[in-house]
């Protein structure tokens, strides 16, 4: 009976061990399959010259808290070879919004934008990148790297159908990595895990090109939608008027700006809207429910900082900010950071504020604060004294770090 009961578990397990190999066998195959749809789409995409695109981009604002929806006529010429700026689209307006009104953005006269992805960008009223990263612009741009990748778990899932044609449903999940809006991959280990990036991308079979892309993330395992792009219309014969694609036309005149010329624009409008202004007042709670005030901190100088969780420049600003706090006399100096992004649960901010070792008074629900210190971006960071705010900054750098520093020592 012992020897019955071992062949019985010798065959028990070789069976298991089969299965195991016969699973692994599958995923192989499953993966090889899925790879060589990925690598017929690039191909398809690559055999594109000129193509204009009716495009529907939906997303959610997280600084303002309402949704949005886009949708914009895009031509794109990739006979250029990377050798002008890149993409021209045009933004007919259609700009709707199911909370609040879009009376800080201009979108009910047509926009021509033309974007070069780090060779030079014009600035116009368009929101961030968006609208152009869910293009096939971005795809051919990002799609290769998906894919050649190791680190980045590549799955098909059922086919379905969308608007009358059957699709490939690709699923890509990225671990401490996303994508900037220029293609590239780029590490987010900073957000120690508590954030997942990931990609659906709905494939058509007829044409081969992908019409629908889904990016969705996930903060300590809650699931947020970050933008959906729709493809209404390709069009791979387009007429291109000057009158309408040529830049040089627009009647908005939208003017061109290298990276420096923007970091000087921001720097100009922090100098006109605030540097010198008196700091508005506010009454946020800690992450305990205590109310603070601005008074508080009036006999000192105070580092104010506006931030929001999976802001990277925030992030990295965490050991120069807990620095200057234990540096200098509490009695006269303080750090705040006051959270200005509605959306993040309180124990999935304060598990935040934990994992990432802030040691300074942290504040919430600051999104009316944040738009009375007209904050467009995290981080942003000021120093108040008497109640005035004599310095302000956007975004975080080591050259960043060091003006701080020197203003710190200044009015200390």
């Amino acid at each position: 009976m012992k020897q019955a009961s071992r062949y019985l578990l010798i065959c028990i397990s070789l069976l298991g061990f089969s299965s195991c190999q016969q699973k692994s066998a599958d995923d192989i195959f499953n993966r090889t399959i899925t790879e060589d749809i990925i690598r017929k789409t690039i191909s398809n995409i690559d055999e594109i010259s000129t193509v204009e695109q009716i495009l529907v981009m939906e997303y959610f604002d997280s600084v303002n808290y309402f949704f949005k929806i886009d949708t914009s006529s895009y031509y794109f010429d990739f006979t250029n070879a990377g050798m002008t700026y890149g993409s021209k689209y045009h933004c007919p307006g259609n700009y709707l919004s199911s909370k609040k009104s879009t009376t800080n953005y201009d979108y009910e006269i047509a926009k021509v934008i033309e974007t070069g992805y780090g060779r030079k960008t014009y600035l116009g009223s368009a929101p961030f990148y968006f609208p152009v990263f869910g293009s096939i612009d971005a795809v051919k741009r990002f799609l290769p790297k998906l894919l050649s990748d190791s680190t980045i778990q590549i799955n098909r899932l059922n086919d379905t159908t969308l608007n009358g044609q059957v699709h490939y449903h690709i699923h890509f999940l990225l671990s401490n990595k996303d994508i900037q809006p220029g293609g590239e991959l780029i590490e987010t280990s900073y957000m120690e895990d508590h954030m997942r990036f990931s990609y659906d991308m709905f494939i058509d079979k007829e044409i081969g090109l992908p019409t629908e892309i889904a990016y969705n993330y996930s903060y300590l395992n809650k699931s947020d939608m970050g933008w959906k792009a729709s493809t209404l219309r390709y069009d791979f014969s387009p007429q291109k008027p000057d009158s309408i694609w040529n830049i040089t036309s627009s009647p908005l005149n939208f003017l061109a700006y290298s990276l420096e010329d923007r970091m000087e624009v921001k720097k100009e409008r922090l100098r006109s809207q605030l540097i010198n202004t008196e700091a508005p007042g506010w009454e946020l709670p800690d992450l305990s429910g205590k109310i603070h005030t601005l008074d508080e901190f009036s006999d000192k100088l105070l580092l104010l900082e506006f931030w929001f969780v999976g802001c990277g420049g925030c992030h990295r600003s965490i050991p120069f900010l807990n620095q200057v706090k234990q540096r200098y006399d509490p009695a006269r100096f303080d750090v705040v950071g006051i959270n200005f992004v509605y959306n993040t649960e309180k124990e999935q901010l304060k598990e935040y504020v934990k994992n990432s070792g802030m040691e300074f008074l942290v504040l919430d629900m600051g999104a009316l604060t944040a738009i009375d210190y007209k904050t467009s971006a995290g981080p942003t960071i000021l120093l108040i004294k008497d109640g005035i705010i004599v310095h302000a900054v956007e975004g975080y750098s080591d050259e960043i770090k060091a003006e701080l520093t020197e203003m710190i020592e200044k009015n200390i």
